[in-house]
């Protein structure tokens, strides 16, 4: 068969780390029987042609004005395309407003990144340097993002033929654990100490505390408030710390993206008395972070790229559509946000569009089509493209435009050829960023999480 059945991992890829059951299971939406199929206007349905002169009507009225009462609302991604158009509009509307919504906010490893080192950064954890591990209810072989390549890198250290003696480590790495439910990461540790989800954040603290006083560090950190609240095995806190300061320099300690920012700065303190930072744990440069979505109230148009906020956020939905007079939603089914739509717009699956995006380790990717568009959808980035004016906008032109604006300004149709084949540009991979650990910074998300801390 000509169409695609199977999705697998590009091995010329130098951070491939294979696919998890998302990716897997991403197939099975190119052939969605409910997936949005027409071009719906006040619910009746449309030319497609008459759907694309709307959007660049809508651009061209909004123009005047700069875009004021303009909200556009978008999931989280890593198009560089995107981002550019992103970045026109900005340009052409800056009265309006771009807010990024996600159902489930995994953003918090770069909050609290950015929040410790005064950089809009984002961590990059190595768990292949690392010989022992210590989670905080952090399911990195499982329910984390990027757990397909966690797992690889953890994989590494865990093989019994070769233990790499010559560096002076043990036959295998260690794992301790923390957490409330019983996790894939859970049932591989060596260690795993079960709590109350509310005692993460204490046992968090306790383990900090001795970390910095069996390291024989000269910080401090106010850890006593949050500390208190938990009744754990006093042995296993101070064997744990022991072993990973035993193991300075090549030990990680890594949070869960479930757990507060307070977790989060307590593991990076961690890191940084043990000598992790450059090591075991890199930072990236990520963009600041945007608007939420309830910087869309008051809007009175609002452009809706994918999310589904109707059925995920109805509160601030309801508040937002109490002012909003039209609404245009790019999207793959015609759901909750769809049926109070004036404009719905059935969006092409990214098997069947044009596009780029960067993976984890910053390497620019090319995503391209293995079919012909099933319904004639549209892509997030046609959909900016009309909205600043450019009626003929195709994914396929957006993203030769970007591909030449990385690589020197001028379309080089061999580099273009090479990017296809390859499937990703070499040499785009992100450059790790220098960082000073800011101890008030954590301090004061530690004392924050204190005054809110639960008294059970």
């Amino acid at each position: 068969s000509d169409l695609p059945t199977k999705v697998e991992s590009n091995p010329l890829h130098p951070d491939q780390a294979g696919t998890d059951i998302f990716a897997q299971a991403s197939v099975l939406g190119l052939y969605d029987p409910d997936r949005a199929q027409y071009f719906r206007k006040a619910g009746k349905t449309v030319k497609r042609e008459e759907a694309l002169d709307a959007l660049v009507a809508l651009g061209k009225s909004l123009t005047a004005s700069g875009g004021r009462g303009l909200a556009l609302v978008a999931e989280s991604n890593s198009s560089l395309t995107r981002a550019r158009l992103q970045a026109a509009l900005a340009a052409k509307f800056p009265s309006a407003v771009w807010a990024t919504y996600d159902a489930v906010d995994s953003s918090v490893h770069a909050q609290a990144a950015s929040l410790v080192t005064g950089k809009s950064v984002k961590p990059y954890f190595k768990f292949d340097q690392a010989k022992r591990v210590l989670s905080l209810d952090c399911d990195f072989l499982g329910g984390e993002d990027e757990s397909a390549r966690f797992t690889r890198d953890f994989a590494k250290g865990r093989k019994i033929a070769k233990p790499e003696t010559e560096k002076g480590f043990e036959l295998i790495s260690r794992l301790y654990a923390v957490e409330s439910l019983m996790t894939l990461t859970g049932g591989n540790a060596d260690h795993r100490l079960r709590v109350a989800p509310s005692q993460v954040a204490a046992v968090a603290a306790q383990l900090a505390a001795e970390v910095l006083k069996q390291s024989g560090s000269s910080a401090s950190l106010n850890t006593a408030a949050l500390a208190g609240g938990a009744k754990v095995d006093a042995k296993w806190i101070t064997e744990c710390a022991k072993d990973l300061v035993a193991h300075r320099g090549a030990a990680l300690v890594v949070a869960g993206q479930r757990q507060p920012l307070a977790v989060h700065a307590l593991a990076h303190a961690m890191n940084e008395v043990l000598g992790a930072f450059g090591r075991t744990v890199e930072f990236h440069e990520a963009p600041k972070a945007g608007a939420n979505l309830s910087a869309a109230l008051g809007a009175e148009t609002v452009v809706v790229l994918g999310a589904n906020p109707a059925l995920t956020a109805p509160e601030v939905w309801s508040q937002i559509t109490k002012t909003a007079k039209a609404i245009v939603r790019l999207g793959y089914h015609e759901d909750e946000t769809a049926a109070g739509a004036a404009w719905h717009l059935p969006a092409a699956h990214y098997l069947e569009s044009w596009g780029d995006a960067r993976t984890s380790d910053g390497t620019v990717v090319a995503i391209q089509p293995l079919i012909a568009p099933l319904f004639s959808g549209l892509t997030e980035s046609e959909v900016l493209g009309l909205l600043l004016g450019d009626a003929t906008a195709n994914s396929y032109a957006l993203t030769r435009e970007t591909f030449a604006a990385l690589t020197g300004g001028a379309l080089n149709e061999e580099k273009w050829k090479k990017f296809l084949h390859d499937g990703f540009l070499a040499g785009t991979k992100a450059a790790a960023v220098s960082v000073q650990f800011s101890w008030s910074a954590a301090a004061g998300a530690l004392g924050s999480a204190a005054t809110a801390a639960p008294s059970k």
